[in-house]
């Protein structure tokens, strides 16, 4: 392992290096450059990258609706909410929405396009600040972007917040999940396993990319561990 390996690894594992890398380098800096460079994530339809796109989101855009009648939802967070691409396609009737989103661009742009009586967006860093309470939290697409750490501070505060459920992206496939500094890079978690350590869940649908088996899956908050961070 070169000395660039090991330094890396010190940064995203060890607490106080990993809050001080985050300090130099603030995540909405991070995620503000790819929007910035809408090409960043590789789709030329969503800045927000390939998972925003129609396509890929079209299982679960059918998906929601019955979801939300059969969980009784009638209130979302959804953090990230990035362009609202695919999101502006689901029927949001009965539903009182709130989108999040850590890049005040994006969220500025969206409440001009898309804000409605029961609709409206807000900026948020996911990991530390309050936001309102709601029955569901989506986040889809943000945790494969997080260090373990951030991952932590985002359940958690997700936790805080009251809500009932969370729908997550999965990825039950990966037998080992890898650690990362916070950026654009991103890579395929298995929420089931070290270190997040949460249940197996049989309410989930598949996400339509063509070379990636990634789910958006359920869960109960009273039923996730307390996440380390």
């Amino acid at each position: 392992m070169t000395l660039k390996d090991h330094l890396k690894r010190a940064l995203v594992s060890v607490p106080a290096l990993h809050d001080l890398t985050a300090k130099l380098r603030t995540r909405q800096a991070v995620f503000g450059k790819a929007y910035a460079y809408p090409d960043t994530w590789g789709s030329a339809e969503s800045a927000s990258g390939r998972g925003s796109e129609l396509g890929a989101t079209s299982a679960l855009r059918a998906w929601l609706p019955d979801l939300f009648q059969e969980l009784g939802v009638t209130s979302v967070v959804d953090a990230p909410c990035g362009d609202w691409n695919w999101m502006k396609q689901v029927d949001l009737t009965g539903i009182d929405y709130t989108g999040l989103d850590i890049v005040p661009e994006v969220i500025a742009r969206n409440q001009d396009r898309y804000t409605s009586a029961n609709v409206r967006f807000q900026v948020a860093d996911l990991t530390r600040d309050p936001f309102p309470g709601a029955d569901l939290v989506i986040c889809r697409d943000c945790t494969i972007h997080l260090s373990f750490r951030d991952i932590g501070l985002m359940i958690e505060n997700f936790r805080i917040s009251g809500a009932t459920w969370l729908l997550m992206t999965n990825s039950p496939d990966i037998t080992r999940n890898k650690n990362q500094l916070t950026g654009l890079n991103w890579r395929a978690l298995n929420m089931q396993i070290a270190p997040f350590d949460f249940p197996v869940s049989t309410q989930m649908t598949d996400d339509n990319y063509p070379d990636e088996h990634l789910q958006t899956t359920l869960w109960r908050f009273a039923d996730i561990p307390v996440q380390p961070h």
